[in-house]
C-alpha cells in the first residue's frame, strides 16, 4: 500500500513537471514573434510607430536599423534615395533634412542613435554631417555652420546645458586651469533655474549661445507650428537679462533642421551652428576614456560637441592636455569662425534680430 502510494506520488510530480515543460515550450512559441519587437524580451528594438524618410523602423533592431542607414546613404549619394519611400506628412516640407544640401552626407552613426531612441510614433529624419573642407569655408545663410577656419589652429568646444549642474564646477576648473574658454550652448528653462551658474560661466570669458527654451520638444515640430521664433527668442531674452550678453549663435535641439529653420535663425541674429566632432558623451555606457579618445580624433577648425556629464567631467583635464600637445589652441566658437571675429559675446541691447554691434551677430 505504502509503495503503491509512493508510485503514485512520483507519477503525479512527474506528471506535473512535465506539463510546466510543456506550457513553457507553447509559451516560449507564442512570445517569440512578440519578443522581436519588445526591448524587454532581447536586444533593443525600435519602438511602434517610428519611420525614417516614410519607411517604418519598428521593430528592427541596432544592427538591421544601421543596414537601412547605411543604403540610405548610398542612395543619396547616387540620387536614387525615393527607392527607400518617399517621406510623408510634414517631413515633406523640410527639404534641407530630407535631402543632403551640398557638402553634406549622410551620418550614420548619429541617424541611428536617432532612429533608436525615437519615441513611439515619431518621424525620424536623418544626421547629416560635412563633407570636410580643405579649407575654410565661408557661413552660408541658409546653412548650419559645422566647423571652423583650421588656420587659426584651433578647435571650439561647445558644451550643451540642458540639464544638470553637478559637473560644471569641475569642468570650470579644469577650462581655467589649461587656459581654455569654451561656448556654453544653453536652454532658457535652464538659465532660469541656474542664474547664478550661468553668471559664473559667463564671468569666466566663456561665450553663451542659444540652445532654445525648450528642449523637451522637437524645433522641426516647432518650427512646422509656428512655434520656433518664439522659442529662440524667449530664450534670447533669458540670456541677455542674465549675462548683460546677446548671444549670437544657435543651436536646436538634438541637432534638427532645415534651411527655412536657419533662415529663421538668421533673421534674429543668431549663426546656427552643429559641430564636426562629437564625443556622444550623454549616451549610457560611454566612459572617460570613450570621450578623450573622441576628443583626440580633432583636428584645426574642428567643433567639438560636449556636455555636462560624468565620463566628460572626468576627462576634460586630459582631453585639454592632448589638445595643447596637438597645437592645438582651446576657444570659443566667435574666435574659431571666420565670419563672426574674436572676442565675448557683445553687451545686451535691443531685441533679438537687431544688431548690436555693426556686423557682430548673424
Amino acid at each position: 500500500m505504502e509503495r503503491e502510494a509512493r508510485a503514485s506520488f512520483r507519477v503525479i510530480r512527474i506528471n506535473r513537471w512535465s506539463l510546466a515543460a510543456v506550457l513553457l515550450a507553447i509559451l516560449g512559441v507564442l512570445l517569440y514573434p512578440l519578443g522581436r519587437r519588445l526591448p524587454l524580451l532581447g536586444e533593443p528594438r525600435v519602438r511602434p510607430g517610428v519611420t525614417l524618410l516614410g519607411r517604418s523602423m519598428a521593430g528592427l533592431t541596432e544592427d538591421e536599423v544601421r543596414a537601412v542607414v547605411q543604403e540610405l546613404a548610398r542612395s543619396l549619394e547616387t540620387g536614387s534615395a525615393s527607392s527607400l519611400g518617399p517621406a510623408s506628412g510634414p517631413d515633406r516640407a523640410a527639404p534641407a533634412t530630407a535631402a543632403p544640401a551640398p557638402g553634406f552626407q549622410v551620418d550614420v552613426e548619429a541617424t541611428v542613435l536617432r532612429v533608436m531612441t525615437a519615441p513611439r510614433g515619431e518621424a525620424v529624419l536623418p544626421a547629416w554631417t560635412p563633407v570636410r573642407p580643405a579649407g575654410a569655408s565661408r557661413v552660408q545663410p541658409d546653412l548650419p555652420v559645422h566647423s571652423g577656419d583650421p588656420a587659426r589652429q584651433a578647435v571650439a568646444l561647445v558644451i550643451n546645458v540642458a540639464w544638470g549642474t553637478e559637473h560644471l564646477p569641475e569642468m570650470l576648473t579644469a577650462l581655467k586651469r589649461a587656459g581654455a574658454r569654451a561656448t556654453f550652448l544653453v536652454t532658457g528653462r535652464w538659465a532660469e533655474k541656474n542664474q547664478n551658474l550661468l553668471r559664473t560661466i559667463a564671468a569666466g570669458g566663456h561665450e553663451i549661445g542659444n540652445h532654445g527654451y525648450d528642449d523637451r520638444r522637437s524645433p522641426l515640430e516647432m518650427y512646422r507650428t509656428g512655434q520656433l521664433r518664439a522659442d529662440i527668442e524667449r530664450a534670447d531674452r533669458i540670456i541677455r537679462e542674465i549675462t548683460g550678453r546677446a548671444p549670437r549663435f544657435y543651436q536646436p535641439h538634438r541637432g534638427e533642421w532645415n534651411r527655412e529653420m536657419v533662415r529663421l535663425a538668421r533673421a534674429l541674429g543668431y549663426t546656427t551652428v552643429m559641430w564636426s566632432l562629437d564625443t556622444r558623451d550623454w549616451m549610457p555606457g560611454v566612459r572617460s576614456q570613450d570621450v578623450l579618445r573622441e576628443v583626440g580624433k580633432a583636428r584645426a577648425g574642428d567643433i567639438i560637441l560636449l556636455h555636462p556629464t560624468d565620463p566628460t567631467r572626468r576627462a576634460l583635464p586630459a582631453a585639454l592636455d592632448a589638445l595643447r600637445e596637438k597645437g592645438l589652441r582651446t576657444v570659443t566658437l566667435a574666435e574659431i569662425l571666420p565670419e563672426t571675429g574674436p572676442g565675448a559675446n557683445p553687451p545686451a541691447s535691443g531685441e533679438p534680430g537687431e544688431s548690436v554691434t555693426a556686423g557682430s551677430r548673424r
